[in-house]
């Protein structure tokens, strides 16, 4: 393929050169694409005439890695593929997004089965990523998974969101047999903890509870405590979740619970005494503004999907600059 343009409203890119090429015998297949932009190659362990069996292995892997409670299936070895995909930083990106504010240096994306067929890797990796007010240095996520258990691994570092600027972002994650354990940390230039939020979740009857192990989560460098572990309940059949934070630090207290009455489900956010430098950097939003909060607000829901707000919010130690 040689000089296609892609064009949107006031804008436009061209391709000058796709070259692409795809080969089989009896046992497997390769295929490979390549361009100013694009650089991608994949392999496969199968033949072209059990194609098919490619992405149904896939997708019995994914029921198998998260099936229902009681499920027996089994894990059947994968067909072994490895593949990989280039792609640096283009007019093009912007274009095919449609926002002159999408770009980045190079996004690397790579998928690989252990030789028993036994494992699934892929990673992700990316430079300069940017998008509106959000701008990333660098990025690296990595996903292993084998039989009902999955490892997650992603960092971010050199991250600005406006005004607000981070040195680095870690999110580690284990997933088995219906339990797992999270936890995020953001990190200012100095190593200084500015957030963390670590999390436990199991299983049991359809009903999914959500702890924090450590009993502390940290919000702009401030440690708040929480009054008890579990943090919130999920029914997956009913969709429905209940949230039962409640937290403290210092005079300051804050807490998200749910009510039903009267035909109406409500989330209920409670402050007490809550300044907002203790929950996020006043910097880093419009206007650097200052205040401290107390009172009660509630959001709720009818069963004919009518939505209400009630309550109220006081602040004091306003201030504001432009």
């Amino acid at each position: 393929v040689t000089r296609t343009k892609l064009v949107i409203p006031g804008d436009s890119a061209t391709i000058d050169k796709l070259s692409v090429s795809f080969s089989s015998d009896s046992s497997s297949m390769t295929a490979s694409a390549a361009s100013a932009f694009i650089k991608a190659d994949a392999s496969a362990k199968i033949p072209v005439s059990e194609a098919g069996r490619l992405f149904s292995s896939y997708r019995d892997h994914l029921d198998v890695l998260f099936p229902g409670k009681d499920s027996t299936l089994v894990a059947s070895d994968l067909p072994v593929v490895n593949a990989k995909i280039d792609i640096t930083g283009d007019k093009l990106v912007s274009v095919l997004l449609r926002d002159t504010s999408a770009g980045f240096r190079n996004i690397s994306i790579s998928l690989n089965t252990s030789r028993d067929g036994k494992n699934l890797y892929t990673s992700l990796k990316g430079k300069d990523i940017k998008f509106k007010t959000l701008s990333i240095s660098g990025f690296d996520a990595s996903l292993s998974d084998s039989s009902r258990i999955l490892d997650l691994k992603l960092k971010g570092t050199k991250i600005a969101f406006g005004a607000q600027k981070l040195n680095s972002v870690i999110l580690e994650s284990h997933f088995s047999d219906w339990k797992s354990q999270s936890k995020v940390s953001a990190y200012d230039e100095n190593s200084r903890e500015l957030y963390r939020l670590d999390l436990r979740s199991e299983t049991d009857q359809g009903i999914v509870t959500v702890q924090s192990p450590s009993g502390m989560i940290i919000l702009n460098s401030n440690e708040w405590i929480l009054d008890k572990p579990q943090i919130l309940a999920v029914d997956l059949r009913s969709h429905a979740f209940s949230p039962s934070l409640r937290m403290h630090t210092g005079n300051s207290s804050l807490s998200l619970s749910d009510k039903n009455e009267n035909g109406w489900k409500s989330l209920v956010l409670t402050l007490s005494d809550v300044n907002l430098k203790t929950i996020v950097n006043p910097e880093s939003l419009p206007g650097n503004p200052m205040f401290t909060a107390s009172g009660s607000i509630s959001l709720g829901t009818s069963a004919d999907k009518e939505t209400r707000v009630n309550g109220g919010i006081n602040l004091r130690n306003i201030s504001w600059s432009d």
